[in-house]
């Protein structure tokens, strides 16, 4: 994402941020299968989440996106949302 919106010119339109669900995510780099096969395609993924603060993120962010099964159910629990 952050390469597409590089390429388009419009940086300054976005603020594209990473948050690890659970605190063990927090500060970490993403998973190394999946930096591994964004290399192979040009792409460097080297942003570490931050921790996820459900109500100041919902507030914050025009869009969440859970990139999984696992996170999209954990994102939309009433306890969450």
């Amino acid at each position: 994402m952050k390469a597409w919106i590089k390429k388009e010119g419009k940086e300054k339109e976005f603020l594209i941020d990473s948050a690890g669900l659970y605190s063990g995510h927090a500060g970490a780099l993403p998973d190394e299968r999946m930096r591994r096969h964004a290399s192979r395609r040009g792409y460097v993924l080297d942003s570490r989440a931050r921790t996820f603060y459900p109500t100041a993120d919902f507030a914050e962010f025009d869009m969440i996106i859970g990139m999984d099964a696992v996170s999209y159910t954990h994102l939309t629990l009433p306890t969450i949302a």
